[in-house]
């Protein structure tokens, strides 16, 4: 009776370390998913930023106001989201 007891405590104790594992697996994947997504928007605004710079140098500097590119990028930063 005791070594079943003993190994019904070893079970639960098994399930509660399991429980542990998985709540800590679950908050690392968050923390991972937030900041994939925070390197992945910066990678973006970063891609448009030097696509607009190379874009404008290569019109030289006689040209005046915004390119499209460049309202993509301004309305791509007017519009963050919060992360998630």
């Amino acid at each position: 009776m005791d070594d079943d007891l003993r190994r019904i405590t070893d079970l639960l104790e098994a399930i509660r370390g399991l429980d542990d594992w998985h709540r800590e697996t679950a908050r690392a994947r968050e923390e991972l998913d937030r900041r994939l997504w925070l390197y992945g928007y910066l990678a973006v605004v970063v891609y448009f930023a030097a696509a607009s710079l190379v874009h404008r140098l290569s019109r030289g500097a006689t040209h005046k106001g915004f390119m499209a590119d460049e309202y993509v990028l301004i309305a791509f930063l007017a519009c963050i989201p919060t992360v998630p």
